[in-house]
C-alpha cells in the first residue's frame, strides 16, 4: 500500500458506505462480491493486490497484472465524471514494445456512466465480467498488442 493513498487489500475493507453514502446495503453487497472476483484473477505473480481509494474524489480502483513480467494489466476503476455522475471504467492496459517506451497501450476500453447505486452495482459487475474474459481471453501481451492495434 501507499503512504500517498489509502487501499486495503480486500474491497471489503474499503470504506464503500463513506465514499456513496447512496448506495444500499445490498448494493454494497454486490460490488464487494463482484471485487472477489477480480481478486480472484489475481495470479501469484500479482503481489500488490491493493484496492485503493479517493474519499475526496469518491472514487476506488485496482489493476490486476496477469503475467509475472507485469506487461498485461486488468484496470477496473469507479468514479465520478464532468457532470458528478458516477462511471465505472475498466480496461487492459499492455506494456510498450514500440521502439520509443511511452509506458502502455489500451486495449478493450469500456466506460459506463450510472445514475443511481443500482446502477453502479450493475455497471461493477458487468466491468468484473468484462475483466474475467480478459483475464480468460489470454495473458499474453502479444494477444493485448493486437487488440490495441500496436503489434
Amino acid at each position: 500500500m501507499s503512504d500517498q493513498y489509502p487501499g486495503a487489500h480486500r474491497m471489503a475493507d474499503v470504506p464503500l458506505a463513506e465514499l456513496f453514502p447512496e448506495l444500499t446495503p445490498d448494493e454494497r453487497r454486490r460490488i464487494t462480491a463482484a471485487a472477489d472476483a477480480v481478486d480472484a484473477l489475481r495470479p501469484a505473480t500479482d503481489v500488490r493486490r491493493i484496492w485503493q481509494w479517493f474519499p475526496a474524489g469518491r472514487s476506488f480502483l485496482t489493476e490486476v497484472f496477469l503475467d509475472p513480467n507485469r506487461d498485461v494489466e486488468l484496470q477496473i476503476e469507479v468514479g465520478p465524471v464532468a457532470d458528478g455522475r458516477l462511471a465505472c471504467h475498466t480496461q487492459v492496459q499492455v506494456g510498450c514494445a514500440c521502439e520509443r517506451d511511452h509506458g502502455g497501450h489500451v486495449a478493450d476500453p469500456v466506460s459506463t456512466v450510472v445514475g443511481d447505486g443500482r446502477s453502479l452495482a450493475d455497471a461493477f459487475e458487468q466491468g468484473v465480467a468484462r475483466l474475467r474474459a480478459a483475464a480468460a481471453a489470454s495473458a499474453d501481451p502479444g494477444h493485448w498488442r493486437c487488440r490495441a492495434g500496436v503489434a
